[in-house]
């Protein structure tokens, strides 16, 4: 499902899947940050998982500092899966790989996957294989998601798109 502009509502999401068959499950993710837009997310999610959906979520791990508020006891009553991107095992490499636009991103993002996971939200942390010119500790990553309490999955990088 593609959404020609970011000026959309919950409604104009809902209508799009009238052109669909009835999904088994729906993730929440793309090309930008999907808990930007979390009182539109929670209003669709609502409603899918009303009709038996299991909803995922694939996040930055930013969502609290972007609502200004803790959204992930919200996020229990509708999420089945989240997915957050690690990226790596400090805060410096972190903040060299994800470029983030917030202070402490690091820790806020591992303090959102804690409250993930304490929340009983299937919590999976990911981290990419390789980047250009960079190589990761996966085991650290591996262990950060251990301690929490997380899965942990390691994805493929995709160049140009491919």
């Amino acid at each position: 499902m593609w959404l020609e502009n970011e000026f959309f509502s919950a409604n104009d999401v809902l209508e799009q899947f009238k052109n669909f068959n009835t999904p088994k499950e729906v993730v929440f993710c793309g090309y930008g940050e999907p808990l930007m837009k979390f009182d539109i997310l929670k209003e669709v999610a609502t409603v899918l998982k009303q009709k038996g959906i299991k909803i995922r979520i694939n996040t930055n791990g930013t969502g609290n500092i972007i609502n200004k508020k803790d959204i992930v006891p919200e996020l229990a009553k509708f999420t089945d899966e989240i997915s957050i991107s690690l990226n790596a095992p400090t805060q410096e490499q972190y903040e060299e790989i994800s470029k983030p636009k917030f202070k402490n991103t690091f820790a806020e993002m591992l303090d959102f996957t804690k409250k993930s996971v304490e929340n009983n939200i299937k919590t999976t942390l990911t981290v990419v294989d390789e980047y250009p010119d960079y190589k990761l500790d996966i085991p650290a990553c591996k262990r950060i998601a251990d301690e929490i309490g997380a899965d942990f999955k390691v994805r493929k990088w995709i160049s140009n798109g491919y």
